[in-house]
């Protein structure tokens, strides 16, 4: 969300879309009778996006720093994606 052109909901798209993935492979668990869990994290900031390669910057790196916290939950909202809520 937010690349190429920016958008003032693109917050709240992240995080419907993430939660909607959460359910998803919930959903999909029960269907093939197997226990499935995802965890998602959203947070927002300025980063570089470079077709073909990785992004970086600090969303990425603060991406990493929050993966180890979403252990025991589906979904992990750093503060600036919420604000935008």
């Amino acid at each position: 969300w937010g690349a190429p052109t920016a958008f003032e909901d693109d917050a709240e798209r992240a995080v419907r879309s993430a939660l909607d993935l959460v359910t998803a492979i919930e959903a999909l668990g029960q269907e093939i009778v197997a226990e499935l869990q995802l965890r998602a994290g959203v947070l927002t900031g300025e980063a570089a996006v470079k077709v073909k390669s990785p992004f970086s910057g600090s969303p990425a790196f603060m991406a990493l720093a929050l993966e180890p916290g979403a252990l025991d939950q589906p979904l992990i909202i750093a503060y600036p994606a919420a604000f935008g809520l």
